[in-house]
């Protein structure tokens, strides 16, 4: 697994997981499914609460890549 902590709006995550991304390839592994959100300070059950102080982790499973699969 690897994860990524988004500090902010929601709408505003996609640049963070493109970091997880090129972070992800850059250290020799890939993605093996679909991305998850863990929300860890978001909007409450009575405020919105100030989107800019959002905390989500963006987390891809991955597997390290085996050298003999790369052309």
């Amino acid at each position: 697994m690897a994860q990524i902590l988004h500090v902010g709006r929601y709408d505003e995550e996609i640049a963070d997981t493109e970091v997880l991304k090129e972070f992800i390839r850059s250290q020799g592994y890939e993605i093996t499914g679909l991305h998850e959100e863990e929300y860890l300070k978001g909007p409450g059950f009575l405020f919105a609460g100030d989107p800019d102080d959002y905390l989500t982790l963006i987390r891809y499973p991955v597997k390290k890549i085996d050298p003999s699969d790369i052309p």
